[in-house]
């Protein structure tokens, strides 16, 4: 087991013990204890947002290499429950989370359900991962849908393949890094999309934009407003550039001669 993950037995729910229950933990997992969240520790919370006639099971959530397995699963509440501390060094880290379910079905068995997800976080600092579950009425006769959303304050989680809403999925973004967000959101859409000319135009420009992007963000401690125009002015134009990828308009007025795969 790590010695950066710390184990415990016992829930925490906004900063109070709600309940004691019993915990399994995979190698690397921890759960917080009544102590809080150790300083310079990234806190997982979930919340439980699961209705009748399905009862939650189980949680994994792994960051990284690290593993917190919850079973029992904890009751519902529309509160985050605090369920571990990771330290985690700076830099990207795979975030998963995989929930089960048992539903009944009016037949003799409940079904049981399970969904999951996961994207990359990119942590500068400890930060606040939220994975918010809920259910809900499918198109069928009793049929149920499980859902599973992940947030982080203090990083940045990179969009999902596929997802189309760029602006609900930058919300969290402070707003120095929004233009970056929400071209990594647009890759991920023309790779869900498998749009390759798309995907490569994106890619093309996200270097030169993420400089852009890390220069306008140091720029906000100066004093010099006229540094902080320019850089601002940059970060614009080549977001602008981006924009005009998913029209087909070509930053450089002509599509890439050699297609790469995303």
């Amino acid at each position: 087991m790590s010695s950066r993950a710390r184990r415990g037995a016992a829930w925490i729910r906004a900063g109070a013990l709600a309940a004691a229950l019993a915990l399994a933990a995979g190698c690397g997992g921890a759960a917080a204890t009544a102590g809080g969240v150790r300083p310079g520790a990234t806190a997982l919370w979930i919340v439980n947002r699961i209705d009748a006639p399905c009862e939650l099971v189980g949680v994994m959530m792994a960051v990284g290499a690290e593993t917190v397995r919850l079973m029992p699963a904890p009751p519902r509440s529309v509160e985050p429950v605090l369920i571990a501390d990771l330290l985690l060094a700076p830099g990207e880290h795979v975030v998963a989370a995989r929930v089960s379910a048992r539903c009944a079905s009016g037949g003799a068995e409940p079904e049981t359900i399970v969904v999951g997800t996961q994207q990359v976080l990119r942590l500068e600092r400890p930060a606040v991962i939220t994975a918010d579950l809920a259910s809900r009425a499918g198109a069928g006769a009793g049929e149920r849908w499980l859902t599973v959303r992940l947030s982080a304050r203090g990083g940045v989680l990179l969009p999902e393949a596929g997802v189309a809403d760029r602006e609900q999925v930058c919300a969290d973004v402070r707003a120095t890094r929004k233009a970056l967000c929400r071209a990594e959101a647009d890759l991920a859409l023309a790779t869900g999309r498998k749009d390759i000319v798309w995907a490569l135009c994106v890619r093309d420009q996200l270097g030169e934009l993420r400089a852009a992007v890390d220069l306008y963000d140091a720029v906000q401690a100066r004093v010099d407003e006229e540094a902080k125009t320019l850089a601002a002015a940059r970060v614009d134009a080549l977001e602008g550039r981006v924009k005009r990828c998913a029209s087909g308009a070509f930053p450089d007025g002509k599509p890439p001669l050699m297609v790469r795969a995303p």
